[in-house]
């Protein structure tokens, strides 16, 4: 009878742990078409925001829930108006999990309109991690062998993304400054004097009449006096060309 009873035990739960790897799966196809849909409609259309996002998404959900909790072939919102009446302090802890559950949601919805879902992923992700391992250490809950190993696999994957958007941007940054080249002076000042037709007339106009010698100068001059005409001269040609 015992063994009946165990082999019972094991069958129920290989199937619970089937059914719940099955709602797991659908969940992170679900999770996973949402996020690149809502990348994809932050980037059609740049005026929608993270609030308009939040907004809309909490809409479809209300809609949703309702209609489950309405269904008459679902007990559940009996059974909760029942535990609230035979607990009401209960209700408190309600509205500090509304609350609290609004102001992450600002958040949330905001890192993925200016980030992107990938990053919204690592940073939930390293969070609940995190708060895991919290609660593991300061509760003193322990952990088995594949349960480390698991927790390996986490800290890997997100050591090796951090290291990833690292190398990314060595390299982007590599590319632009190879990129770019160093600008030479006689350049500038050519691209300073061709900016306009009209600048340029009055640049040569200008400097034409600088060299023009006039009759009250004196025909011997000081070196640097030849010297900065000479960089006129200059000045004028490479405008001419």
């Amino acid at each position: 009878t015992s063994s009946k009873r165990d082999g019972a035990g094991t069958a129920e739960v290989v199937e619970n742990s089937l059914y719940g790897l099955f709602l797991v799966l659908i969940n992170l196809t679900i999770d996973g078409a949402v996020n690149s849909t809502q990348d994809q409609v932050f980037a059609e259309d740049p005026e929608i925001t993270g609030q308009h996002m939040m907004c809309m998404m909490n809409l479809c959900s209300t809609v949703l829930m309702t209609a489950w909790l309405l269904n008459p072939f679902n007990p559940e919102l009996v059974s909760a108006l029942r535990f609230l009446r035979t607990h009401p302090r209960a209700m408190a802890d309600i509205g500090m999990f509304a609350v609290c559950g609004s102001l992450g949601q600002c958040f949330v919805f905001y890192t993925l309109a200016k980030f992107g879902s990938l990053t919204l992923t690592t940073v939930t992700v390293t969070r609940k991690f995190l708060t895991i391992l919290i609660s593991v250490f300061y509760n003193g809950h322990p952990l088995n062998s594949r349960q480390w190993s698991a927790t390996g696999v986490v800290f890997s994957g997100i050591a090796l993304d951090v290291y990833m958007k690292q190398t990314s941007k060595k390299s982007a940054s590599r590319t632009v400054s190879l990129d770019e080249k160093p600008t030479d002076k006689h350049e500038t000042i050519e691209s300073q004097l061709l900016g306009t037709p009209d600048k340029l007339a009055k640049v040569d106009v200008v400097l034409t009449a600088e060299l023009q010698p006039s009759t009250e100068q004196k025909i011997d001059r000081k070196p640097s006096t030849r010297h900065e005409l000479r960089r006129r001269q200059q000045l004028v040609e490479v405008a001419a060309s």
